[in-house]
């Protein structure tokens, strides 16, 4: 080989080494930031919305979406429609349900047994269908549809759905996540888009009223066990009505406790604190994290948290879904109608008292006198424009979740 081309080959050697080089520097180097990204996004906070009902999980693109649709929904509403919007309403007569839905502008309604009584799947998938065109914002259509003895639609029904503790003795949670699931789509196929369930609570007392309605675990078995299993068994629910987009309802924050019947009586609850927060807590919280779309607070005064109201009244008790919690969905009070509250105070002061303390959607019949109420108390500044907006973007947020608006 002569010098030119000794040289040439050479320098080409050179090149191609550096070429070489340079490559696999940029290669490394890329990966290392997709990686460091990828760890970074994995171990970043999630940074909790207070009060917003923006999900605290949801993309900015998917957030500022939703903020938009609500937002735009709020300002086309006047404020007596956007007060009705906070009410989850008893249907009332059959004369009236059309008319009130209209003139209140509900935000919903609650189906019980009397309901639905004459009907038949066809007919009442027929009679909601029919609300829902009325409706100037389309309505969440709930019932209590737990299953045994609290099974307001399933009269309706070829078969009956079980209750959970009946079907937790004969296939365990795995037949539990069956039975959710067949529910989720049967409501939705019948126009219900929320279930007010899974029952939450922990119950080991066949005495206590609430136990027929849990999982009816043996009493000899430890509570932080039945924390579990509860805490699975609502999960597995919670994610089987999310994946048909059907609302669920986690019941009766901050735990029921073993008591009597909140409907007939006021429930003074003794349960230590050291059992609700380490055992009564567990199913709410594994709830929120699993996406639940909304949380049921009790009328029973929970005396270690606050000895001083029922905890559908609660500042304190509506703070810890809130702020310790960081649930970001819509908070119901139990039914006003329940004489564990109408007994402790009148239904329309009840009505003010739980929308400040941070209740979103009130479960009422009153809701002809409830509504003036809350508007002269927005007026006077009985309840602040801030407390009042923020119950108005959560119940809005559900409803875009839910594909309603």
């Amino acid at each position: 080989m002569n010098s030119i081309k000794l040289h040439y080959f050479i320098w080409f050697l050179i090149i191609a080494t550096c070429l070489a080089l340079g490559s696999i520097y940029f290669m490394t180097s890329n990966q290392n930031n997709s990686s460091e990204v990828n760890q970074n996004t994995l171990e970043q906070p999630v940074e909790p919305k207070g009060e917003s009902a923006l999900n605290q999980f949801d993309t900015n693109s998917t957030v500022s979406v939703k903020k938009q649709r609500i937002d735009e929904v709020k300002n086309s509403l006047t404020i007596d429609q956007q007060i009705g919007q906070l009410i989850l309403a008893r249907v009332p007569e059959n004369s009236q349900i059309i008319n009130d839905l209209i003139d209140y502008n509900l935000g919903g309604y609650l189906i019980f047994g009397k309901d639905i009584k004459g009907e038949n799947s066809i007919s009442l998938t027929q009679k909601i269908a029919s609300w829902q065109e009325n409706a100037l914002i389309p309505m969440i259509i709930a019932s209590d549809e737990e299953g045994g003895k609290v099974s307001r639609v399933s009269p309706v029904l070829p078969q009956p759905f079980e209750s959970p503790g009946t079907l937790y003795k004969q296939g365990g949670l795995e037949l539990l996540k069956n039975e959710e699931l067949d529910k989720a789509n049967l409501l939705k196929t019948l126009g219900i888009n929320v279930n007010l369930g899974p029952v939450a609570d922990v119950s080991l007392n066949p005495a206590s009223f609430i136990y027929s309605r849990t999982l009816e675990l043996p009493s000899n078995m430890s509570l932080q066990e039945a924390s579990e299993i509860t805490s699975q068994f609502v999960v597995e629910t919670v994610q089987d009505f999310n994946s048909v987009q059907e609302g669920s309802c986690l019941k009766h924050f901050p735990g029921y406790g073993e008591n009597g019947d909140s409907h007939s009586e006021i429930i003074m609850d003794g349960t230590p604190l050291e059992i609700v927060q380490n055992y009564y807590f567990k199913p709410f919280q594994a709830g929120i994290s699993a996406g639940a779309g909304s949380v049921l607070i009790s009328h029973n005064v929970s005396g270690c948290l606050d000895p001083t109201q029922p905890a559908s009244l609660s500042p304190v008790i509506h703070s810890i879904l809130r702020n310790n919690f960081h649930f970001n969905g819509v908070i119901l009070c139990d039914d006003l109608d329940m004489q564990g509250l109408s007994n402790f105070v009148d239904k329309d002061t009840a009505a003010v008292a739980t929308l400040n303390a941070g209740t979103d959607m009130i479960i009422c019949s009153n809701y002809p006198t409830i509504i003036p109420r809350i508007k002269m108390e927005l007026e006077n500044g009985g309840i602040s424009q801030e407390r009042f907006q923020s119950a108005l973007d959560h119940v809005l947020g559900w409803k875009f979740d839910l594909g309603l608006i």
